[in-house]
């Protein structure tokens, strides 16, 4: 079932309230007091919300075991990447399993993936059809209204929570906050902070990591620079790879692209860069431990970018319906096996030698031609999704009115595009 953007955002903010409610619940049993287990102060636990949303659209199409495996998986690695994400910027472990059976460092362990899979699967086959029923009984202009205010209000509790809670230099920069909010805030600002930093550290028996990298040199370890240029050298291979594949097993050249300039697959250096991100700490473990990690992620981000160009373009890039072993043709045995060989291929070969290149370059310039590379590729991405949704709707007998559509008409009419994406297949009306 297909939900609209309203319903959606409505799932988000109720999933996140009921999220909030079994944490608390489960704190107050576990503790014997009230804790809000919320990282905003407002009643959400937004984890669940997120997780619910992305089971919702992106496994759609899936039933029975299958929809119980994945709805599994996709909160796991939800949960799995919030960790990450939160020891990378508060460096700080909000949660840890480490005394769960079947843990992965703490972050993620097999009975919670168990829960998840059970509460994903009810969600989907039950649940969400109620509340979408419930939502529809709200007027269209009421329900706009309410989910405009409820956005506005938690983007500013999060962003509000960030500033006073975040400590980006680690215990240091805390004190000097500390300090600063003592000598020159009023005292409405200095609880507020206080307040905050309480509630959290409370709730979540903090763990801090101390171990911050001091060193300020560009693309120093796993940092921002770093993935940006990993980003771009790894999608310039991953077409180059691509490409040749093809001419060796089809017998002919092939357009690889994901981009309307340059060639750029973006699938492989999102990949490469979320394999970094998230596997870089793992990169010492055995090659049979990585290859299973990288067989999941992998398994799992081609079947999301699957979903998400159907979705958003109304077109399929590939199809793997007549290869053995496929789920919904977005994705099968033998390729998610690939994936986990590449990834180890790139932890254990490619990515240290990428790595030590890249941190040769000199500071200044390649913090300037990082952005020069951020800059276009953003105004790449951008003119090819115009290109593609122009070509949806040229395919509907939609007219050029605007000058977008005139432009696109221009330069990426239907021959063009279907140079640069052979294999695209329209599949409905956006």
């Amino acid at each position: 079932m297909i939900y609209s953007d309203i319903q959606l955002g409505y799932f988000f903010f109720i999933y996140s309230f009921i999220g909030w409610c079994s944490e608390t619940i489960l704190a107050y049993i576990k503790n014997r007091k009230y804790t809000n287990k919320g990282f905003v102060n407002m009643p959400f636990c937004i984890l669940y919300g997120f997780a619910a949303v992305f089971i919702t659209v992106f496994c759609k199409d899936l039933t029975g075991i299958w929809l119980f495996i994945w709805a599994g998986i996709t909160a796991t690695l939800f949960e799995w990447t919030a960790g990450h994400f939160i020891e990378y910027m508060f460096k700080e472990r909000w949660w840890d399993y480490s005394g769960t059976i079947y843990n992965i460092d703490g972050y993620i362990c097999l009975p919670v993936s168990f829960l998840w899979s059970v509460l994903g699967y009810i969600a989907v086959r039950f649940t969400n059809r109620y509340f979408a029923i419930l939502i529809d009984i709200i007027p269209a202009t009421l329900a706009r209204i309410i989910i405009i205010i409820m956005t506005i209000l938690l983007v500013a509790d999060i962003v509000s929570t960030y500033i006073i809670y975040s400590h980006s230099k680690g215990s240091i920069y805390r004190k000097k906050l500390d300090k600063w909010f003592t000598e020159n805030s009023d005292l409405i600002s200095a609880k507020l902070y206080t307040g905050v930093n309480k509630r959290i550290v409370s709730s979540y028996r903090l763990k801090n990591k101390e171990n911050v990298d001091e060193a300020d040199k560009f693309a120093n370890g796993c940092g921002f620079y770093k993935l940006v240029w990993v980003f771009f050298i790894s999608a310039f291979l991953g077409d180059i790879i691509e490409t040749l594949y093809c001419r060796v097993v089809a017998g002919y050249w092939m357009s690889r692209t994901s981009l309307v300039w340059g060639h750029f697959s973006v699938v492989w250096g999102v990949a490469c860069r979320g394999i970094t991100l998230i596997l870089y700490r793992y990169r010492k473990k055995p090659v049979p431990v990585l290859l299973v990690y990288g067989t999941i992620l992998g398994s799992f981000f081609e079947y999301m970018c699957s979903v998400f160009t159907e979705i958003f373009f109304g077109q399929i890039f590939w199809d793997y319906s007549d290869m053995k072993y496929n789920l919904g043709g977005r994705i099968n045995l033998l390729y998610s096996v690939f994936w986990g060989i590449a990834a180890v291929v790139w932890l254990k070969l490619i990515y240290p030698f990428i790595s030590d290149f890249i941190e040769k370059v000199i500071a200044s310039p390649g913090k300037i031609i990082s952005w020069v590379m951020i800059l276009f590729m953003c105004a790449n991405m951008l003119v090819s999704s115009m290109a593609l949704i122009r070509n949806g709707q040229r395919n509907d007998g939609v007219p050029a009115v605007h000058t977008w559509q005139i432009t696109m008409d221009k330069y990426y009419d239907n021959r063009t595009v279907k140079e640069i994406y052979p294999n695209a297949q329209y599949i409905y009306n956006l």
